[in-house]
């Protein structure tokens, strides 16, 4: 249900609060949320049992990831939880939050400001640690400890107490360690890098042929555009292109050309899409294609709430989805997933 292990740093406790975070006047009582949550989760690990918001703190502030007036790096959560052993997953949408901490994983929360419920988590925004889960009459119950002064530690209902107020979210776990066994040598299996290629009208007519030419080659799988903008455009060879591929033998996936500039936006897209699929297998993604010229200056926020709304609908729908953008767009305008 929950992790008893985890413990409830406090960011205001005598012992570090009063520490710079990055720098004067800025310390952690005020801003240091993000390494004391991660101390929460850490302390499980029993190499680094011991450890304290103070130590998690030199991380944040050694390796860039405190920002002075602002806080904690977003991606300065996965970056430490990482360095002291954790496997960390970034979650897309609930969904896939709630699978993972059926397995009994552990989770970092951020809050933006906000009520829900009766309880204000923030007026700016907010690490808490999360130990568990349980669900109960169909809704979603997480165990929070809470490092700042408002201290709400317990079990919450995400849908009448979190839902819409959480930007982004952490899971993490400790793998298990490998046992080592004297073993005959065996002769090493080496794992198949596969190679695939996308494709769209741009490319012109493809033909079957074309497809099997490519099958034959080597390639393992193509990824079609189904389709382009907020007007919902279908790309003029996909049905062409989607049936040649699965005749082929290639395995297909599609992307979309957004230009979504709002939630809304990006809902249209995703339902778009579905209704061109209409319940047609793939054995790859759907993938929003995020990175126009429009969306460049929507903020990061927006953007990943953007390629959220758009994921979440289509993982509703069964099929997986993924994200693809120039190495700008990922580092600079949407950030981590």
């Amino acid at each position: 249900m929950r992790n008893k292990k985890v413990k409830t740093f406090l960011q205001a406790d005598s012992r570090w609060g009063r520490l710079p975070y990055p720098v004067k006047p800025y310390i952690m009582s005020g801003s240091g949320c993000g390494p004391t949550a991660c101390a929460d989760l850490i302390v499980t690990n029993p190499k680094y049992k011991n450890v304290t918001p103070k130590e998690t703190r030199k991380y944040f502030v050694s390796h860039g990831y405190a920002v002075p007036g602002w806080g904690s790096d977003w991606d300065g959560i996965k970056a430490c939880l990482t360095n002291y052993g954790f496997k960390v997953t970034n979650h897309a949408t609930m969904d896939s939050f709630f699978s993972a901490m059926k397995k009994g994983r552990l989770a970092i929360i951020l809050f933006r400001k906000g009520t829900r419920g009766g309880v204000t988590w923030t007026t700016v925004g907010h690490f808490v640690a999360c130990s568990g889960m349980k669900i109960k009459n169909g809704k979603h119950y997480l165990y929070i400890h809470d490092p700042g002064f408002r201290q709400h530690n317990g079990w919450y209902c995400y849908e009448t107490q979190m839902m819409g107020l959480i930007p982004q979210i952490w899971s993490c776990y400790l793998p298990e360690k490998k046992t080592t066994k004297t073993k005959k040598k065996t002769a090493k299996k080496t794992k198949k890098v596969l190679s695939g290629f996308d494709i769209s009208a741009w490319q012109g007519v493809n033909s079957a042929s074309a497809f099997k030419k490519a099958k034959k080659s080597g390639r393992d799988f193509v990824i079609i555009r189904l389709g382009y903008n907020r007007e919902l455009n279908k790309d003029s060879k996909f049905e062409n292109n989607y049936k040649n591929a699965i005749n082929s033998g290639l395995k297909v996936g599609v992307y979309y050309y957004s230009t979504a500039r709002s939630t809304e936006d990006a809902k249209r897209e995703a339902n778009y899409v579905l209704k061109v699929l209409n319940k047609r297998k793939l054995t790859y993604p759907v993938f929003i294609d995020f990175e126009d010229p429009t969306q460049a200056n929507l903020g990061r926020t927006l953007s990943k709430n953007i390629v959220h709304k758009f994921c979440s609908i289509i993982e509703k729908a069964g099929y997986p989805a993924g994200v693809y953008a120039s190495y700008n767009f990922l580092t600079n305008k949407i950030g981590t997933i």
